[in-house]
């Protein structure tokens, strides 16, 4: 049985972890477009935080991650017409208290 190539190149664990602790973050903070997700991951991460992928591949990479963040940190991420962007709308047990006002302080 022939074996199914896969379409592109694997991403790291890490970086798509570092990508969805960026989300978090800044959902955190309030309201947020996907643009201004989309820029505090980039902002996080750099310009290669979601590789080359533009249009329908970035939009899967989006939407993978807001997954990815309700499957292993029980957030869930949400557009609230309301509120005019997306929301964390529900979580688990949110353990990360990542306020940016504190990060300069851990050094």
């Amino acid at each position: 049985m022939a074996q199914k190539q896969r379409k592109g190149k694997r991403e790291s664990p890490w970086l798509v972890a570092r990508r969805c602790l960026a989300l978090l973050l800044r959902a955190q903070q309030g309201p947020a477009s996907k643009e201004a997700l989309l820029a505090a991951v980039y902002a996080a991460e750099g310009a290669e935080a979601y590789g080359d992928a533009g249009g329908q591949v970035l939009a899967k990479r989006f939407e993978n991650d807001k997954q990815r963040l309700w499957e292993r940190l029980l957030a869930r991420l949400r557009y609230d017409k309301a509120a005019g962007g997306y929301v964390l709308a529900a979580w688990e047990r949110l353990l990360l208290n990542l306020c940016g006002s504190r990060l300069g302080s851990l050094s």
